[in-house]
């Protein structure tokens, strides 16, 4: 529903239950790389910049280079070897003079205009629902995988986060309750989430016995492709998506997840770490679709979250007005109400065209390339 900013938090807040444990989040950010093009191959430090730097393989045991912070595999069976610059303040570093350097990466990670008031807004949402007396987190969901595992495993995340984000982060008092909640371990929960429900499909009598309870049903579109959606009931009344709302893409090929599965595997881990109620703060320059990746995330960890309690207001900035979608777990994974599975699916399947641009039209990656708005 069509809203304001102000009006959204308030009835958020307003409806919160006296036991509630809320989070507010703001602005998906994500690490950019960018390849130093050998015609200028100097490394510039600036702030919220890191670099990343291959090896050649004859040169893998080298000395440290200047501002090393890591070593490590380029990828978990790999031989070859990338290590992690961070340069002071003014430095710089010319990669052509470098004989162990093969490639150079530029590592960015200072926010955007709009995923930076995002941030702010969700945090002043929390110290207003802190006013009231409740005991609130704060979160930020962050792109890491550009990242080499070895960087994942030995730079914690907060080392990605930006300057201007710590400064607010401490402005609000959110330092000793503050998350972050990274892309690929969300990416690995999603999957993790599917792979214990995939014998749904194989199963006539199991498929049958989850929708009578919980309203919902996977299938594999084409067999064996690894492509896999879930058709659940609290899509029907959704005319706004393709196959009237009815079906959620969960996979690409080969088994990819997409966004959705991505995002329903961080609501799992904000339901597991004790958090009852997310208020999520997303401006549509940022990600013109996120109002529908949100949903589509939403639909599938109630479904696929037989643990999950979690209630979630998703505020969407558009040009001149706000989004406000308010989704109840417990609402999503209701008692399936039409005939049988079989008849959910078959209105999920119909026309059969829908399934390939359901499928194709979900994205890999949560964060797409920046955009600009040009309206007010």
């Amino acid at each position: 529903m069509s809203t304001t900013l102000k009006d959204a938090v308030t009835t958020w807040i307003d409806t919160l239950p006296g036991d509630a444990r809320p989070i507010v989040e703001g602005g998906h950010f994500t690490i950019r790389k960018r390849l130093v093009p050998p015609r200028d191959p100097v490394l510039r430090s600036a702030p919220d910049r890191l670099f990343l730097v291959d090896l050649r393989p004859e040169c893998s045991d080298a000395p440290g280079l200047p501002g090393e912070i890591a070593r490590g595999p380029q990828a978990s069976d790999s031989l070859d070897v990338s290590a992690v610059l961070d340069l002071p303040p003014g430095a710089e570093l010319d990669a052509g003079s470098r004989p162990e350097i093969l490639f150079a990466y530029q590592l960015d990670f200072a926010p955007s205009a709009t995923e930076l008031a995002s941030f702010v807004q969700a945090l002043d949402a929390g110290v207003e629902a802190r006013s009231r007396g409740f005991s609130v987190g704060a979160a930020l969901f962050l792109g890491d995988r550009v990242l080499p595992p070895f960087v994942r495993a030995e730079l914690p995340a907060e080392r990605f986060l930006p300057a201007s984000y710590r400064e607010e982060i401490a402005r609000h008092g959110f330092s000793g309750s503050f998350r972050i909640y990274s892309e690929s371990v969300c990416r690995n929960r999603g999957k993790e989430r599917l792979d214990r429900h995939r014998t749904e499909i194989l199963d006539p009598v199991r498929r049958e016995e989850v929708y009578r309870r919980r309203g919902y049903t996977l299938f594999e579109e084409p067999a064996g492709s690894g492509i896999y959606f879930l058709a659940a009931d609290a899509r029907l009344d959704r005319g706004d998506s393709p196959a009237g709302g009815t079906v959620v893409a969960l996979t690409k090929q080969a088994k990819t997840p997409t966004c959705g599965l991505i995002l329903a595997g961080k609501l799992g881990r904000i339901s597991r770490n004790g958090w009852t109620h997310l208020l999520s703060i997303y401006d549509e320059a940022d990600d013109p679709r996120i109002a529908e990746k949100n949903a589509d995330g939403m639909v599938i960890a109630a479904c696929l979250g037989r643990d999950l309690g979690l209630a979630a207001d998703f505020v969407t900035i558009r040009p001149g007005r706000v989004r406000h979608d308010r989704f109840r777990s417990a609402e999503i994974a209701a008692p399936g109400a039409l005939a049988s599975a079989a008849a959910l699916e078959a209105r999920a399947r119909f026309p059969e065209a829908h399934l390939a641009e359901v499928e194709e039209g979900c994205e890999e990656s949560c964060f797409p390339p920046r955009t600009r708005r040009t309206g007010p």
